[in-house]
């Protein structure tokens, strides 16, 4: 009975999930784990990894709980997909967060619990997807982190639903950086090149207004946000292919935007909108425990090289040191991006694997 009220159940919940993801399929096989170190599991599954089956994050979790106790805040799935076959493929993202469970306040979540979902009593918090390697220190692993904390409850004016639009914020979530804003006049503008649901993967670190929603600065060190509500793309002809439109540029090269309406939030406003965020940036959550699961299939084999891949990858990401330097501006890690603030664990797997009295 409990399983068909859960089969039932999924498909009216998931749409609360994180706007990076649609709806999943449901289980239909099981996977296998292969090999378990200390800092990461591998698994092997019947389902395809080159189409986009949010089934296998379900399949993914069910098999990780039955080895592991339920003390990690997120899983991150990594399909075994070699570079050059993802970015020839037509998966349709780079990743994905599955939201789980937030009891946090004054964040852009609402309060909600689909842990049964995921095999969780108690403490995931999500589960990322990353359908190659390579993406968790190229991103966009930073990006869906913040997907824990702005999901689905509108935080500023935005186009994109749980991300920043034509907005100054310039995060992980998108917007751009309020010194390249240039007014054109007629409505026009234009800001440097930026993306408004992301800014070229782990490239960047959090911005003032995600650090606060996930609750590592206080609200007082948020600057003020300048927000297109209405900004769109300014397009024009292609002189190479008339059939074609192209963003407009404008001097410097950067993209046209247009807006009708333009305003300035504060953090205040802001607050006034979410609440004040509960915990605050004394009592939040500051280190997170992480797993990481790379998936394999019969098409692409998890090999050696693989698994010390992606462990360097995972060392990399969560190590408590900058990765950055002035000749090699590199990629932002997660302890990085945050300026020091929190840390994500990843290791000392094997002490929690779970005995058989565990329950």
């Amino acid at each position: 009975m409990k399983n068909l009220f859960l089969t039932l159940t999924i498909a009216l919940v998931l749409s609360q999930l994180s706007g990076c993801m649609a709806v999943f399929k449901l289980i239909q096989s099981e996977a296998t784990i292969t090999h378990q170190l200390d800092d990461l599991v591998v698994m092997k599954t019947a389902r395809s990894l080159l189409r986009r089956d949010r089934g296998l994050i379900f399949e993914i979790c069910k098999t990780f709980y039955k080895s592991y106790q339920d003390v990690f805040d997120v899983i991150i799935v990594v399909s075994n997909i070699p570079k050059d076959v993802f970015d020839n493929s037509k998966i349709g993202y780079h990743g994905a967060m599955a939201t789980v469970r937030n009891v946090e306040i004054g964040t852009g979540a609402s309060q909600f619990d689909h842990g049964d979902m995921f095999f969780s009593r108690n403490s995931l918090r999500g589960v990322m997807h990353l359908p190659s390697a390579n993406l968790l220190m190229g991103g966009p692993s930073l990006h869906e982190f913040m997907h824990l904390w702005v999901v689905d409850r509108e935080v500023i004016p935005t186009v994109l639903e749980a991300h920043w639009g034509f907005s100054s914020v310039h995060g992980q979530l998108g917007g751009f950086d309020l010194d390249n804003l240039v007014d054109l006049g007629e409505g026009k503008y234009s800001a440097g090149v930026f993306g408004i649901n992301a800014n070229f993967g782990n490239s960047l670190p959090y911005a003032p207004l995600e650090l606060y929603l996930a609750g590592w600065i206080a609200a007082e060190e948020v600057p003020d946000i300048w927000v297109a509500e209405d900004g769109e793309y300014q397009f024009e002809v292609d002189p190479s292919n008339r059939d074609k439109k192209k963003i407009q540029q404008g001097p410097d090269g950067s993209p046209i935007f247009t807006a009708t309406n333009t305003s300035i939030w504060s953090i205040d406003q802001i607050v006034d909108v979410l609440g004040e965020r509960i915990p605050n940036v004394r009592d939040s959550q500051k280190e997170f425990r992480v797993a990481v699961v790379l998936v394999g299939n019969e098409d692409f084999p998890v090999t050696d090289e693989d698994i010390e891949f992606l462990r360097t990858q995972v060392a990399l990401f969560s190590s408590k040191s900058s990765l950055r330097t002035s000749k090699e501006p590199g990629m932002y890690n997660f302890w990085d991006a945050t300026g020091g603030r929190a840390s994500i664990h990843t290791d000392g797997l094997n002490d929690l694997q779970r005995h058989p009295e565990y329950n």
